[in-house]
């Protein structure tokens, strides 16, 4: 079942301040929602920009909000960065300390999850898309703030 624009009476207000920039201009990724998003004041292109929940509760967060697959990609992701640093500290190409590789690699992952949940919430409220893909709406070439 898709949420319509009244079924979201249930979200707080800054998810719906999010969900009407989304609704207004579209993913960050866009010309028209970049030129919005510049616009913006310093503390709602922060707002709107990352999701500091997902960022620091990323492993519990996006399955809260039912953002399952998402997650389970993040998981994957993080397991083969992990994975990646053991094999290559093993074999003496990596001459740092794991936990601080460990550390480095989470960072990594839960940034990017931070950045592309609030888009990612959108589309499952409204659309009911929930995408494997966790750089959906993304745009590296966007300034951050």
């Amino acid at each position: 079942m898709t949420a319509t624009a009244t079924d979201l009476s249930d979200l707080s207000p800054m998810w719906r301040e999010r969900f009407a920039f989304f609704e207004q201009h579209g993913p960050l990724n866009t010309p028209e929602a970049l030129a919005a998003f510049k616009a913006l004041s310093y503390d709602e292109k922060l707002v709107l920009r990352m999701n500091w929940r997902a960022l620091f509760l990323g492993i519990v967060y996006l399955p809260m909000l039912g953002l399952w697959r998402r997650w389970l990609m993040l998981m994957v992701a993080i397991a083969v960065g992990i994975g990646a640093a053991i094999v290559l500290r093993r074999v003496e190409v990596l001459d740092v300390s794991l936990p601080w590789v460990v550390w480095v690699v989470l960072l990594a992952f839960l940034s990017v999850c931070a950045a592309s949940t609030n888009y990612a919430y959108y589309l499952k409220r409204t659309t009911g898309e929930d995408s494997y893909n966790p750089f959906i709406g993304e745009s590296w070439q966007r300034p951050w703030f």
